[in-house]
């Protein structure tokens, strides 16, 4: 058991379906014995890349896989690694994995995106928590900042499987949450300025629950059946047909290098097109212009990108690990579209090249020390300028239980912006410290 602020169970399963990209929990190949990953975060701290690479992951087959062997493009993110990287939420954690674009907006809002299509509602990704979708489709996105785990959010999951030898498994399971999330709203008004900003607390709160059947097929594979339905006759579903291609190789015993090169392409994306034209409207007062709008499939474009992620084990106390992403991004709208303009923002909102580089050092049982450079290209749609920023942590040991550790976020310059809130302007990310204690047992 640990009490800490650090994200532990939830935030190691959280899986991206985008790209196949999968922030998973992690277990040892046979369930019967004693695995490093069922022994917890200071086993897994001992494994060898070569070890780590053999631990079990669950992605886009919705099976236990060798991570080494999976075919995807996969990035495992361990409890260790968030605890060490100095993380205190979910999007902060993300940050570590190769392609995915984390932007904070302000204090407790971020902006989150998957090789470009970046949002504060992330409304490109699908993103699931210990196998549930936490997607709304309702506003068509998710409110990163109610999904971690905290003392108001309780959760179920009931597992039925009659004996060990039965082909047929039924599980249920799901959470009831209550929030309570600080909101800026942009109030029209048909007066000078036409548009004021209202400051208010905005009550999230809501459950959900999903239902597996599985069925094991003759030969060891299985069969599952999982439905969601949407609909909205006046918008289509967005497509894409991607391609990508991997290289994950051990070199020797300490280099790891995880290379992807992908290639995209998107048809009916969202847009905002003009349904009419511009017309004057004397009711309610003064006389304003209207410009009739509506949310339509009007972009099709391309991505295409490369991601590297190596890892370098030093020694057996020095280890070094980082990754770099570039993506260029071309749309445009569709032949027969009104769209007012919608794709150069999108493309201006999104990174073409991001990069961090960890340097950790564990000096002798009682000491940590780590160290995080991270660099991000401009955002043009965000009138944002490229930025390079530091974290530093050290952590003092009192084995087995307690672990004392100083961190400092952001700590190259004063402030830096990153993504603008909609409403809302630039806000200034301070440096900032923090002191945190935790205990295990």
């Amino acid at each position: 058991m640990e009490h800490s602020t650090l994200l532990k169970g939830k935030a190691a399963c959280l899986g991206w379906l985008l790209f196949a990209l999968a922030v998973s929990g992690l277990r040892g190949d046979d369930p019967q014995q004693n695995s490093p990953a069922d022994q917890g975060p200071a086993a897994l701290k001992k494994l060898s890349l070569e070890e780590l690479s053999q631990l079990e992951v669950t992605a886009v087959s919705k099976k236990p896989e060798k991570a080494f062997q999976t075919p995807a493009a996969i990035f495992v993110i361990t409890g260790d690694d968030i605890r060490r990287s100095g993380a205190t939420s979910l999007p902060e954690a993300l940050r570590l994995a190769p392609g995915v674009e984390v932007a904070r907006i302000d204090g407790n809002k971020w902006s989150i995106g998957i090789r470009g299509f970046g949002s504060r509602l992330s409304r490109s990704v699908l993103v699931m928590i210990d196998g549930r979708t936490v997607y709304a489709p309702l506003f068509a996105g998710t409110y990163l900042e109610v999904q971690d785990t905290r003392a108001s959010q309780a959760g179920f999951r009931m597992e039925r499987n009659p004996n060990n030898n039965s082909r047929y498994t039924c599980t249920l399971q799901g959470d009831i949450y209550k929030e309570e999330a600080g909101e800026s709203v942009a109030a029209v008004t048909y007066a000078a300025p036409y548009q004021r900003i209202v400051d208010a607390n905005a009550d999230l709160s809501g459950g959900n629950v999903m239902g597996v059947r599985q069925r094991k097929l003759a030969g060891g594979g299985d069969f599952q059946l999982q439905t969601r339905f949407t609909a909205n006759p006046n918008f289509a579903p967005e497509l894409m047909n991607g391609y990508q291609l991997g290289y994950r190789r051990l070199l020797g015993k300490n280099l790891l290098v995880d290379l992807t090169n992908f290639y995209n392409r998107y048809h009916d994306l969202f847009g905002e097109e003009l349904t009419g034209p511009v017309f004057l409207e004397d009711n309610p007062a003064p006389v304003h212009y209207l410009l009739p709008a509506q949310f339509r499939n009007g972009l099709l474009g391309c991505t295409k990108g490369v991601e590297v992620a190596p890892e370098w084990r030093v020694t057996s106390r020095w280890r070094l690990r980082g990754s770099y992403s570039f993506l260029h991004m071309n749309l445009a709208k569709s032949p027969h579209s009104g769209d007012v303009g919608t794709a150069p923002g999108i493309v201006g909102s999104s990174l073409q090249r991001e990069g961090w580089i960890q340097w950790s050092l564990d000096l002798g049982k009682s000491f940590q020390l780590d160290r995080t450079y991270r660099h991000e290209s401009a955002l043009p749609g965000q009138l944002e300028p490229a930025y390079s920023t530091g974290d530093a942590r050290l952590a003092l040991r009192a084995p087995p239980e307690l672990e004392l550790s100083p961190v400092g976020q952001n700590l190259l310059q004063p402030f830096h912006r990153e993504f603008v809130g909609d409403p809302g302007a630039l806000v200034g990310i301070r440096r900032n410290a923090y002191l945190k204690l935790t205990c295990s047992r």
